[in-house]
């Protein structure tokens, strides 16, 4: 069965055949209305949405044979969010290192990675809820969706979108990673207790 995901459908629209221009090289309004067979008024109103969604931003000007024509870019971020790459690259790594290193020696590598990724923590003495938006905060940076619960006196995040969905049923030692990274960042003990069975792995981390 083929699939389609979000880059697949959306390249296929206006404003993704914009985009697709624009990964090749800068455009200026002119250049993508006559190559899309659209009116420049249309070209920019999907500029202007382009660039506040953070995909496109000017990229200087362009002569023109009149007045400098304005060129736009792509941003960073939207070649990262275009990207295919992440997940079968991390995929193909954890499998490489699965395979090489014991699985304790893993652990502490995927602990030291989630170390690194703590770069902001809550401050000393801050509330429990700010140590736990901070946690929220940081998981949605990464494309996690949490909610909050209480079990037994603790207080549970629970993961209703996985970031590490693509690899965690055949690395569930990567939420040791999140473990650190989360106990990092609140400062408290963080506990994994991940559901990973079933077609969605989902957070679940016991904090306190």
């Amino acid at each position: 069965m083929v699939t389609t995901n979000w880059n697949d459908r959306f390249l296929t629209t206006s404003r993704g055949r914009i985009v697709g221009l624009l990964r090749r090289e800068g455009q200026t309004v002119e250049a993508l209305a006559r190559a899309l067979g659209l009116t420049t008024n249309a070209i920019r109103g999907h500029l202007a949405i382009l660039e506040r969604d953070g995909m496109v931003t000017a990229g200087g000007r362009r002569a023109s044979g009149g007045k400098p024509a304005q060129v736009y870019v792509l941003t960073t971020a939207a070649e990262a969010r275009l990207s295919r790459a992440h997940a079968p690259v991390l995929r193909s790594l954890l499998d490489e290192l699965a395979s090489r290193t014991p699985a304790t020696e893993l652990k502490d590598v995927l602990r030291s990675s989630g170390r690194r990724l703590a770069s902001t923590r809550a401050a000393d003495g801050a509330p429990l809820e700010a140590r736990i938006a901070a946690a929220r905060s940081v998981l949605a940076s990464l494309g996690g969706v949490t909610e909050v619960g209480h079990e037994g006196g603790a207080t549970v995040l629970r993961g209703l979108a996985c970031p590490l969905a693509d690899v965690v049923t055949d690395h569930p030692e990567v939420c040791c990673g999140l473990e650190t990274l989360l106990s990092d960042v609140t400062g408290l003990p963080v506990k994994e207790r991940c559901e990973r069975e079933g077609d969605r792995p989902r957070c679940r981390f016991v904090v306190g």
